[in-house]
Formats: C-alpha cells, sequence, structure tokens
C-alpha cells in the first residue's frame, strides 16, 4: 500500500503544492479557496488508508489545515493532531505522541508539516516507523516540485536523462552527478554528503579516474569541501589537506587541488561536489555548467537522502543504533542459497540489573554490549536488537563451525567488559543460542526459531554459556 500512496500522491503534488502556496487568508476569517480544493484531502485520505489511520492532518504556515478522517473528531483530538502538525512543521522534525487514548505521528520539512492519527489500538498493530516514513516520502516529493515550480530549478530540454528520470538511491544519483561532471571538465570529481543528523560530512562517491579509496573518508568540516556543504559559493582548496582535511598516512592525497560546489536542497546545504585539479585552469564555461548541474541535482539528491533517513529510521533500533528484527528479516530473505547462520543473544540477569541500578542503567548496559557486537563482527555481519535485552547476529556465508567461534569471541569479549555506572562497576554476561543453514536447519526460514531453542537450552544449563541448535530442530 506505501507503492501506491507514493504512485498516487506524484500524481497529485502539482495540484496539492498550488494549494499549499494559496493557502494562505484571503481576508480575516475566511481560508483562501486553494486549500479547500479536493486535491488535498484527497491526498490525505489516500495517505490516511494506506497506514491505517483514523484522521490525516496537513498544514502550511499562515493557512488553515487540510484534514481526512474516516469519521469526526473529537474537538481536542483534533485539535492535538493540528498542534502536533504544527510542531513538526516549525522544527522539521519526527514526533509521535500518545495522549488520550489517541498516537499522533508528524513530520515536517521546515515548510509543510503532517500528522497521521491513529487509535491506540490500532497504533499497536501497525508499524508507525513505515507510517512515518510515508509523510517524509510525500514531504521530499512536495518540496522537490515546489523548487521546479518556483523557478529555483531550470530544466532545458537538453537536461541528462538520468535527472528525471534516472537512479532515485543516494548513491545511484551520487555516482551519475560525479560521471557527468568528469564528462564535462575531464576532471575526476567526488561527491560530499551530510548525514540526516548534520553531524558527520563523507564522501559517497566519486568519478572515474578518482582514488576509490576515498569513498566513506569522513571530510573535515573545516575543510574547503566542509565549508562548501554548509555553504552557498564555491570554495577552493589548494591541497588534499585543504581541500578535505588531512589524510594519515597518504601522502599524495594531500597533493590534490580543486574546487568544492555547494550542494543544496533549497535553503539547506546538503553536500558539495568536488572537482579536482588546479581551481584557477577550470574554464568558466565549464565552472558554470558544473554549477548548473549541481543546482539541479540538489533537490533529487535531496529527496533521496530524506527517504533514506526515514527507511534507516524503520529498520534501525533507536537505543542502540543497531539494525532491528525487520532489517534482520530482509537481509535473511535477500540472502539466498548457501552458508549462514545466526546467534541469538541475551543478556543474563538483566532484570536484576533493571531493579537495582534503574532503567536508565539497563539502556546504558544495552548500548554497551551493541558496542561489543560491533567490534566482534565483519563488516557485513549485521547485529540486530530484537526487543529487550534480545539480541540477534546475523551471519551470512558463515557454517557452524565458525559461528561457534565467533560465538566463542562474543561470550569472551562480553564477559571480559565491565560497565561503570554510579561509581559501581557491573559485571555483564550473556547466553548465546547458535544455528546454521545447513549443518543444524536445511531452511533460513527455521533458523531463528532453532537459535532461539537453542539459547533457552544455554539460558536453563547456567548461563554464560554457548549452545549449538541440535541438527534438525526446527526443521518442518
Amino acid at each position: 500500500m506505501s507503492t501506491l500512496l507514493i504512485s498516487l500522491a506524484a500524481l497529485l503534488v502539482g495540484a496539492i503544492l498550488g494549494a499549499i502556496l494559496s493557502g494562505r487568508r484571503s481576508r480575516a476569517g475566511e481560508a483562501s479557496p486553494g486549500l479547500e480544493s479536493g486535491d488535498v484531502p484527497q491526498m490525505m485520505d489516500l495517505l490516511r488508508r494506506a497506514n491505517g489511520a483514523m484522521a490525516a492532518c496537513f498544514v502550511a504556515p499562515d493557512a488553515e489545515p487540510a484534514w481526512a478522517a474516516y469519521e469526526p473528531l473529537a474537538g481536542a483530538v483534533a485539535d492535538r493532531a493540528t498542534a502536533v502538525a504544527r510542531l513538526a512543521l516549525g522544527d522539521a522534525g519526527d514526533h509521535k505522541v500518545s495522549e488520550a487514548g489517541s498516537v499522533f505521528v508528524a513530520a515536517g520539512d521546515g515548510r509543510i508539516g503532517c500528522a497521521l492519527v491513529f487509535t491506540q489500538s490500532a497504533a499497536d498493530a501497525i508499524d508507525l516507523e513505515r507510517a512515518n516514513c510515508d509523510i517524509r516520502r510525500l514531504l521530499a516529493g512536495l518540496r522537490e516540485h515546489r523548487l521546479r515550480e518556483s523557478g529555483v530549478l531550470q530544466i532545458p530540454r537538453d537536461i541528462p536523462e538520468w535527472l528525471t528520470n534516472g537512479p532515485e538511491t543516494v548513491e545511484g544519483i551520487a555516482a551519475q552527478l560525479c560521471e557527468e561532471v568528469h564528462g564535462v571538465s575531464s576532471r575526476p570529481s567526488a561527491l560530499v554528503l551530510r548525514d540526516a543528523g548534520a553531524k558527520r560530512v563523507s564522501i559517497v562517491a566519486v568519478s572515474t579516474g578518482a582514488d576509490r579509496r576515498l569513498v566513506g573518508f569522513p571530510v573535515s568540516s573545516y575543510s574547503a569541501a566542509g565549508r562548501a556543504s554548509s555553504g552557498d559559493v564555491p570554495i577552493a582548496g589548494k591541497s588534499g589537506e585543504d581541500l578535505l582535511g588531512e589524510r594519515k598516512g597518504d601522502r599524495r592525497a594531500r597533493e590534490e587541488e580543486g574546487i568544492a560546489f555547494p550542494l543544496r536542497d533549497g535553503r539547506e546545504g546538503i553536500g558539495s561536489l568536488i572537482v579536482f585539479g588546479q581551481p584557477d585552469a577550470m574554464p568558466e564555461r565549464v565552472r558554470e555548467h558544473i554549477a548548473w548541474l549541481v543546482a539541479n541535482a540538489g533537490p533529487k539528491l535531496g529527496r533521496a537522502t530524506t527517504v533514506r533517513a526515514a527507511e534507516s529510521r524503520a529498520t534501525t533500533d533507536e537505543l542502540t543504533g543497531l539494525a532491528n528484527r525487520r532489517a534482520l528479516e530482509r537481509a535473511m530473505a535477500a540472502h539466498g542459497d548457501g552458508d549462514c547462520s545466526v546467534l541469538c543473544v541475551d543478556l543474563d540477569h538483566f532484570k536484576k540489573l533493571n531493579d537495582g541500578f534503574g532503567h536508565a542503567a539497563g539502556d546504558a548496559a544495552l548500548r554497551h554490549v551493541a558496542v561489543i557486537f560491533r567490534n566482534a563482527l565483519r563488516e557485513d555481519d549485521i547485529p540486530c536488537r530484537m526487543g529487550g535485552e534480545e539480541f540477534a547476529l546475523w551471519l551470512p556465508g558463515v557454517p557452524a563451525n565458525r559461528a561457534l567461534e565467533v560465538a566463542d569471541r562474543v561470550l569472551s569479549a562480553v564477559r571480559g567488559s565491565v560497565l561503570e555506572w554510579g561509581g559501581a562497576e557491573l559485571p555483564i554476561t550473556c547466553s548465546i543460542g547458535v544455528a546454521a543453514v545447513p549443518d543444524t536447519v536445511s531452511r533460513i526460514e527455521n533458523l531463528l526459531a532453532a537459535a532461539d531453542v537453542a539459547l533457552y537450552r544455554a539460558k536453563d544449563e547456567g548461563r554464560d554459556r554457548v549452545v549449538l541448535a541440535k541438527p534438525g530442530h526446527g526443521s518442518p
């Protein structure tokens, strides 16, 4: 249903945007007819039905809210939904509020706010993170359309096909932009993006001729690329350190120079496009062409990063930052044939820790072991928090004997660590159940169940130990 929402909403964007932009009050006490058009309620009803909500509220500055509901809302509920939507509009954030038997999920981008209203029973049965993701997708599409309609982006006939019908992922768009710039300038290029919280700036793609080791490199905020990412004018760098920040142990990179073009989504700086080579030797017509490409690609990248951030929230455990159950199930479903293993991990005596030191100490313990799990696994492995003190470690391509080695390493690392809390040192141990395809079960669908049974055996046998699932257990 989420895909249907996105497809149909795209057809309504133009009319909706016109309604929003014309939604200022035409005279005291009366809303402009724009927000009363049938398109806005239609879009909101589509959003509502796609997520099983009882109502949807859409707000813009100085305009009456647009509503869709399957039955009239009580005044207090409607007022609260409007308030939460306006809060999201104002701080461009995500909000979830439970109050008086209703649950409000809202998101905004500083220009528009939207809230979905659920009954408590409905909220308990559905995926609220996915609802938030749907709202974010819609807002991202509206923002890109608003920029094009307002003339910020000019689209001549010879605009590259990939800018309109090309890839929709961050990495795909970034790679296409880098190659396009390389073709225009005959110089290698790299694309720098901020993360969702603007706390980290790193290179996500490079063109032909650029050093592939740059992908993933964190760019310093004081460098030319870092400053261009939050500014609005190109900034030249006379060395690799000046352009990107110091890269220890890589002397050749420090000899590079280039120019960083700011990459913006409307008023917001989201990154920069680096073109390597002597800045003064770049012809003005080439510079202008690159600036035009970057200006047109900014909103497309902004939309892709917004969607990716929303999807990341839907597959990430908020407390530990690990993947959640949904992410694990997706990874397992995509594995296909071949060896694979799962470790089910449970912290021992976690209730005693919570009761004795408080829930804050329990949360600290969960974050503490999450770091241990990350450090103990390979890059392709996925540590997940399943809920409470239960974790699962997904090991693609790993047979049972190697999975047992990983489990022993994890067990020892947790046992050997100490959580410092309130001046006390709190020892932590865990129990681990291991299952593998094809060693203990024949089908990947039975891995978690088999590992979970092995975990309970480990706890029954005294905790702080690893138990391998019995062959054939969990098979149909």
